[in-house]
């Protein structure tokens, strides 16, 4: 089928009857004016706005692009989405059907683009700073950029970034943030969700690439990599990266993005930029397996939420990163490091030398979600297990690049011995943070630090004299600015792993099981350690307790209040210093007898040794009424903050830059909805 052009007229005929509004003929247009080469102002974003009602728009699906010095494009509206005074509308031009454009904002601020890929054809709408739409032509590939194939050789590492992939269970149980460890046999890929009941969502659409349950050409597995890369890519923002359809139309088109699976074997994929509150989708093929396909996912998205390609000297407009450490920005080439085990692929300002843009990536994404909460904004006990330091109690996330997270420990008279291993737990393709650790003594004085060369994870082993520590855990940078990286993108999620001989806990709820002992056999249901803390929130007396243990929580052993049939309560306790504790207390079996506990000293909750024994319990964090006092307990450890409601942004990518729109109205938004920036943030004008 043949295309018709878009044909140009002079400028002084496009003043007389520029806007052709379907059935209403000439009328009234903004003013076009020349405010620099290339660039026309058209007018405040209010003005295009009542051109959308008294055009009716909504109803009639036809709109009119004014260009600023060429012919108005009669454009055909296929999606109009409007609430609370925004709107977002896609479509493509009347007379070019390989063509395409969006359109969204308010009153304060638009954002858009029309593309005639026939033509070469491509015009950008951005608000300035006074509130004014402005147009410019510009290349369609800034618009539509195209990305680069893959090697038809896509290498997945062998490096296994999911420390806890021996305990599938751990996810299904909350402990971790959803996205984080290895791929759970069964689980349904068509519902994943990386940060439930976030307000912004990301959707993955499977669609093309699914046989009922089962995907086209990769393994459930290859999805849940794909999955899991792009959400380690956007996991310091309120963002809910899904692939079930469901979340994403309960998000509303002002606060979602979405990229379509194709079912084509590698290719070039693309996205338009700035797409992000429009259903205009990226379109991703897939790839060898879920690493590759999901690095360019993350990269497709990138173009999505606005940024345009890096570049640099080495690869021209995709710069191929640095082989020497490893590292490549994620909107250059991300192929070069198909086989680097410690990769690292990062967002980027474009700090290194040769870098041609200079575009910050993480302000670009701010437009459409705010960052998450710090987890940790004060210091936290290091939770222990005799001399074990176990990753699963000890985790954290280095939300920014300002961000540290601290964990205090003692280490008792004789001294000790520190041997910990501080390494990034989200996966490969978009685990972002290079981790510094360090260790410091009551003094402030740095007794260890180490960042390990080309190598993720902080290793620290280091003889320990009596005293206060304070473990530090910060985002890494390795070379310079101009040839390395900076700490500008490390950021992420992290674990610590190791021994620590001569630990004393400084969390006042890894002790404090005396009291939590229960009243032994008086034939009531057992007491001590029926309501067993596990996980995250501890286990008192008999095991190390978790970031909120409660003194005693979990008993002095046995199911009948304290380990045995006659339920000796808390005979065997002596206030928690040792609460080495029996089997974990579960509840319910009532005690048969016997003298009854007397309880043991009150649990100070303070400094106590660590107990030894028992493993956690399960319930939750209630002590036995008998004995006496519990422990203070210790301090709770929040797992990535509630989600707020984010921010309203804009869209598109091919892989190609975009420009810097700006859009005013997101402030306007986020103070309608309360939501109040825990950081500094950027206040950007329209896009």
């Amino acid at each position: 089928m043949s295309r018709a052009s878009i044909r140009f007229i002079t400028s002084s005929a496009l003043r007389g009857c520029a806007l052709l509004i379907a059935g209403a003929g000439c009328a009234p247009s903004e003013t076009s004016e020349s405010i620099d080469t290339g660039k026309f102002a058209l007018g405040p974003a209010a003005t295009m706005m009542d051109r959308l009602k008294t055009g009716n728009t909504k109803t009639s699906r036809v709109y009119t692009f004014h260009t600023g010095v060429a012919r108005p494009i009669r454009a055909v509206v296929e999606d109009f989405y409007e609430a609370d005074g925004k709107f977002s509308m896609v479509g493509r031009a009347a007379d070019a059907l390989d063509s395409g454009f969006i359109l969204k904002g308010d009153e304060r601020g638009i954002y858009g683009w029309i593309v005639n890929r026939d033509h070469n054809l491509a015009y950008e709408y951005t608000t300035d700073a006074h509130g004014k739409v402005v147009v410019e032509q510009v290349p369609v590939t800034k618009i539509f950029p195209i990305c680069a194939a893959p090697p038809p050789d896509g290498h997945e590492p062998e490096a296994d970034l999911a420390p806890f992939a021996d305990d599938p269970a751990l996810l299904a149980a909350g402990v971790l943030p959803a996205h984080i460890g290895a791929f759970p046999a069964g689980t349904d890929v068509t519902k994943l969700q990386s940060l439930p009941g976030a307000t912004k969502v990301w959707y993955i659409n499977l669609t093309e690439v699914m046989n009922g349950g089962t995907p086209i050409g990769q393994t459930t597995e290859d999805v849940w990599r794909t999955w899991q890369t792009l959400s380690a890519a956007v996991s310091a923002f309120k963002m809910n990266v899904t692939t079930d359809p469901a979340v994403y139309a309960a998000a509303g088109v002002a606060n979602s993005g979405v990229a379509s699976m194709k079912n084509v074997s590698g290719g070039s994929s693309s996205c338009g930029v700035s797409i992000f509150g429009t259903r205009t989708a990226c379109t991703v093929n897939r790839y060898p397996n879920g690493y590759a396909t999901g690095r360019i996912l993350a990269h497709e998205v990138g173009h999505g939420l606005g940024m345009g390609h890096d570049g640099g000297n080495d690869g021209g407009e995709y710069f191929n990163g640095l082989a020497g450490f490893q590292w490549t920005p994620l909107m250059g080439n991300i192929w070069p490091g198909d086989r680097w085990t410690q990769a690292l692929y990062q967002w980027s300002k474009g700090e290194y030398s040769s870098a041609t843009n200079q575009e910050d990536d993480f302000t670009r994404i701010a437009r459409y979600a705010e960052y998450r909460a710090d987890d940790i904004p004060d210091s936290t006990p290091l939770i222990l297990q005799g001399t074990s330091v176990p990753a699963l109690m000890n985790w954290g996330q280095i939300g920014r690049n300002t961000d540290t997270d601290s964990f205090s420990f003692r280490i008792a008279a004789g001294g000790g011995h520190a041997t910990l291993k501080i390494d990034r737990i989200e996966y490969l393709g978009g685990a972002m943070l290079d981790v510094d650790a360090s260790i410091v003594d009551g003094t402030g004085k740095v007794v260890v630090q180490n960042n390990t060369m080309v190598n993720r994870s902080a290793q620290l082993n280091v003889d320990l004299s009596a005293g206060d520590y304070t473990l530090i855990v910060k985002g890494g940078a390795e070379g310079t600015a101009a040839n390395g990286f900076t700490t500008y993108s490390s950021v992420g999620f992290y674990s610590i792993d190791g021994t620590l001989t001569g630990g004393v806990s400084t969390d006042g709820g890894g002790g404090g099981a005396g009291g939590g002992a229960g009243t032994g056999g008086t034939a009531s249901p057992g007491t001590g350690g029926a309501t067993g803390t596990g996980g995250r929130t501890g286990a008192g007396g008999s095991g190390a307790g978790g970031r909120a243990g409660t003194a005693g929580a979990s008993g002095t052993g046995g199911r009948a209040a304290t380990g045995g049939a006659t339920g000796t309560g808390g005979a065997t306790e002596t206030g928690g210093t040792t609460g080495t504790g029996g089997t974990p207390g579960t509840g319910g079996t009532p005690g048969t007898g016997g003298t009854p506990g007397t309880g043991g000293a009150p649990g100070t909750g303070g400094v106590v040794v660590i107990a030894t024994g028992g493993a956690v319990g399960s319930g939750g964090a209630v002590p036995g009424p008998g004995g006496g006092p519990t422990g203070t307990g210790g301090t709770t450890f929040p797992v990535g903050g509630a989600p707020g409601a984010g921010a309203i942004t804009t869209g598109g990518c091919d892989c190609s830059a975009g420009g810097d729109p700006v859009v005013s109205w997101f402030a306007t938004f986020l103070a309608g909805v309360g939501i109040v920036p825990l950081l500094r943030r950027r206040r950007s004008p329209a896009l």
